[in-house]
Order: structure tokens, then C-alpha cells, then sequence
């Protein structure tokens, strides 16, 4: 499994394994960068029905190209 992050110095998305628990694929939600390297995301739509009330911290670790992803 993977995920998709935007990266807005190069201006494009980049796609990194993702080992851990993979969020439910979402859209409308919230994201925001913790420190160098952490992604928080929360809520959303999954669906176009179902509201999502979760939070999960991806860590990005760009020299493996892998991320880590914990659900709160």
C-alpha cells in the first residue's frame, strides 16, 4: 500500500510506501506538517457519504521512501 503526498517545493505529488495503518483513502479534509517530517491529517469524506472523525500522524522518511502512519 502507498501513499501520496504533495510536495510543494517541487510543485508535485510523490508516492511512498506506507508501512503501519493506512487511513482510509479521504477527501475535504484536514492536513497540517509537524515538524520536518509529520503529517497530521483528520476527518473528511470517504465516499461522498461517510464523514470521518479519526486523526492519524504520518512520519515520512524520504530517504527510504516509506512512510510510517499511526492512527490517534
Amino acid at each position: 500500500s502507498g501513499i501520496r503526498v504533495f510536495n510543494v517545493k517541487k510543485n508535485s505529488f510523490e508516492e511512498f510506501h506506507l508501512a503501519g495503518d493506512e487511513p482510509l483513502a479521504r477527501f475535504r479534509h484536514s492536513a497540517c506538517l509537524i515538524d520536518q517530517n509529520k503529517i497530521l491529517i483528520y476527518g473528511g469524506y470517504y465516499d461522498n457519504e461517510r464523514i470521518l472523525n479519526d486523526a492519524a500522524i504520518i512520519t515520512i522518511q524520504e530517504t527510504m521512501r516509506k512512510a510510517l502512519s499511526y492512527h490517534l
